[in-house]
């Protein structure tokens, strides 16, 4: 009897050491996955600080006044001394100037009226003006005074120092 306690107890003993072993020695394996995020924190800024620069020279330019007001103001011509040339609307667009960035930017040939719709609404006249300001190194140089007042180059600066 008591070998066959004794070969229980060596059995049970061996059972206990299995089971114990067994969850003493498991190997755990932890796989990480990785995932590329991309953050992009900076373009509403951008787009913020755009808008306030157009904003500012747009403002400067029109000098209080609306697009119902239909402004008209006369400039210096440095080709023909005594003869004046058109700024027209709140952006204050010449309308040779309208015609040679509608072409350069959208491939679109204007006649003198159609430049004058341009330079008359102020949505048309804003949404010129970004686009030169932006997709012309120095596009803003067309508002060369008033670009001088709001600092366009530090702005402009810190807009593509954004971008980069």
């Amino acid at each position: 009897m008591k070998l066959y306690k004794l070969i229980l107890l060596i059995i049970i003993v061996g059972i206990a050491f299995y089971f114990i072993g067994g969850k003493l020695n498991k190997e755990i394996v932890y796989k990480q996955i990785e995932k590329e995020v991309i953050l992009d924190n900076l373009t509403g800024k951008i787009n913020e600080l755009k808008g306030e620069l157009i904003k500012s020279i747009w403002d400067n330019e029109r000098g209080g006044h609306s697009e119902a007001d239909g402004l008209i103001t006369w400039d210096p011509n440095p080709k023909h001394k005594g003869i004046q040339i058109a700024s027209i609307g709140t952006c204050q667009f010449k309308q040779s100037t309208v015609q040679y960035y509608y072409k350069t930017l959208y491939n679109k040939v204007l006649t003198g009226k159609e430049a004058n719709d341009v330079a008359f609404s102020d949505e048309k006249c804003k949404e010129l003006m970004s686009d030169i300001v932006f997709k012309f190194k120095e596009g803003h140089e067309e508002w060369y005074n008033t670009c001088k007042k709001v600092d366009c180059d530090g702005q402009l600066r810190v807009i593509r120092e954004l971008e980069n």
